[in-house]
């Protein structure tokens, strides 16, 4: 009774479930995943697109519940409203800068244009500090490298990441949750190989022994 049909990022909405119900789930950076990594430009935004679609779902569908469960701690609270505004801040910056625009030739309201432009770089400091932090954290390079890591991957932040969310919040405004789930699976090619020194590859070797089998040499 703890499986959603209807998620399109499962993961997430099962371990939200899980923090609902008393559950620890901890981060572990020392796990290694492997699989086939994206490298074209179009199937990365589709990823990105069920990748926000699901997570924005996921707040909206169990938001009440993780504010108001006994078991799950404030600090996680906050850090669920803080992730909500990676939603709302870019809708609401671009919005009220293409209000002001037309407010600026058209209209008589007062202007407030200059202080929607100041949360531009506001929000980019607020990001490139975050990222900053992270990398110098779990990657632990020096000052130089951490702040052009960080540099990079806000850079893919405005190109990639900020587009798909405001398209994504304002599809789940304006249109109907009905039909089909639109999964938007990416295609595998399958032109990746195993390195016999991986940890998978040690994996299906033991198997193979384990078996009687001839061991894995792709």
């Amino acid at each position: 009774g703890c499986w959603t049909e209807d998620t399109i990022t499962d993961d997430l909405d099962l371990s939200t479930k899980l923090h609902i119900a008393g559950w620890d789930v901890r981060f572990i950076d020392s796990v290694c995943v492997e699989e086939e990594g994206i490298v074209q430009f179009k199937p990365l935004l589709k990823q990105r697109r069920r990748w926000a679609e699901g997570s924005l779902k996921r707040y909206l569908e169990h938001g009440i519940e993780i504010l108001t469960s006994p078991h799950v701690s404030r600090r996680a609270m906050l850090d669920m409203l803080a992730y909500c505004m990676e939603f709302i801040m870019p809708l609401w910056v671009a919005t009220d800068c293409f209000l002001q625009v037309i407010n600026l030739f058209w209209g008589e309201w007062p202007r407030h244009l200059i202080s929607s432009f100041i949360m531009i770089p506001a929000m980019g400091v607020f990001f490139f500090t975050g990222l900053f932090q992270a990398i110098r954290h779990y990657e632990k390079p020096g000052l130089f490298k951490s702040s052009l890591w960080a540099f990079e991957t806000g850079l893919f932040l405005m190109i990639v990441w900020i587009p798909v969310v405001m398209w994504i919040t304002t599809k789940i405004l304006i249109s109907k949750d009905e039909g089909p789930l639109n999964w938007g699976k990416t295609e595998h090619l399958g032109t990746q190989t195993i390195s016999p020194t991986s940890r998978l590859a040690r994996i299906k070797n033991f198997i193979q022994g384990a078996a009687g089998n001839p061991p894995i040499h792709s």
